[in-house]
């Protein structure tokens, strides 16, 4: 998506177009009348941002999103917004002055389905309500800034062009758990399950006062049927599952799978999370959509992949010859899991 935000001081508001409905000359006129530019998940084009996104991504198990903003030498006041998302703001070109507040609203939920009918408490009117002033100072070519969620930011040029990159961070954030803990209890709990009384919405005062009663003993009733260990374990395995193959150049590798010996170095790629199980008597290995089933005496080699980054292929446990534990590299690597390292990488 492309977000254009004119001047603070131009009256105009703010707008959103698909990128694939805006030409190159459409962006050119966007920059030289004097307007800054969002591009929203430029990862998904750029192969250094993904690099950037997938080791975000792993480190800190959050969605990711790399956008690329770029400011014309306006000498203007740009942006003023509060930071929804951690965000580190990477100064490619150019300046930027930019101005800290602390938040008014701690810790604000992004994408939230309720704001739409609420309002968003985290909304901030102009700089009156911005709160207190705690960092003032110009970002220069090669500078990195941490926004924390929930602090508001202002930021103009200095009378040069600004590029910039941002990588916004949306963690995994407790009402998510909650979430998950509900559809898992749902699953064993028939209450749950049912469903709400068709007056409801007719404003039936009984049957809306029935519905608060129920409610409540549903979430006590909820809270007593939970297992937290059991929440933890099915976010676990989401993560892995979902977790999406890098746009690292990966099939360089075919090349050198052959070359592969008990001396290779290998390592888990980048982001690639993986979950090993037994199932009846097969050894599994699911990750980013796949599945490699082996024989069960493979389970503690699998086991000791998940678990290790980098590896030589002759270190891996348990009872496997030499001859299997290439065999069982090889696989992992043509499946995506590993890569090469080493004096075979290309």
């Amino acid at each position: 998506m492309l977000t254009v935000l004119p001047p603070a001081s131009s009256g105009r508001k703010q707008y959103t177009k698909r990128l694939q409905d805006v030409s190159l000359g459409q962006i050119y006129h966007i920059f030289f009348t004097g307007d800054t530019f969002k591009i929203n998940k430029v990862q998904l084009s750029w192969s250094s941002c993904n690099a950037l996104a997938v080791s975000l991504r792993s480190a800190y198990r959050a969605d990711i999103d790399i956008i690329l903003q770029v400011t014309p030498p306006s000498r203007q006041r740009v942006t003023f917004e509060v930071a929804r998302r951690d965000l580190f703001l990477l100064q490619v070109f150019g300046s930027m002055r930019c101005t800290l507040y602390r938040p008014q609203y701690v810790w604000p939920v992004d994408g939230l389905e309720c704001i739409e009918y609420v309002g968003d408490p985290a909304d901030v009117a102009g700089d009156e309500v911005a709160g207190e002033q705690v960092e003032r100072g110009d970002l220069n070519t090669g500078d990195l800034l941490y926004i924390p969620r929930g602090f508001s930011f202002s930021a103009s040029t200095n009378g040069e062009p600004s590029l910039q990159l941002l990588a916004a961070v949306r963690p995994l954030y407790w009402v998510d758990v909650l979430k998950a803990a509900l559809e898992l209890t749902c699953l064993e709990c028939e209450e749950l399950r049912g469903a709400i009384h068709p007056r409801l919405h007719a404003a039936d005062p009984e049957v809306r006062e029935l519905a608060v009663e129920t409610l409540s003993r549903m979430f006590e009733n909820a809270v007593r049927k939970t297992r937290p260990g059991d929440v933890f374990d099915f976010l676990d395995r989401s993560h892995a599952l979902g977790s999406r193959l890098p746009a690292d150049g990966h099939f360089r590798n075919m090349v050198d799978i052959d070359c592969i010996s008990p001396e290779s170095t290998v390592a888990r790629r980048e982001g690639v999370h993986c979950l090993v199980e037994r199932s009846d008597d097969w050894a599994v290995m699911r990750f980013a959509g796949s599945e490699v089933r082996a024989s069960l005496i493979t389970l503690e080699a699998m086991d000791y992949i998940k678990r290790a980054h980098l590896f030589r292929v002759k270190d891996l446990p348990g009872g496997l010859s030499s001859n299997a534990k290439v065999v069982l590299v090889r696989r992992l690597v043509r499946e995506g899991l590993l890569q090469v390292k080493g004096s075979h990488a290309r």
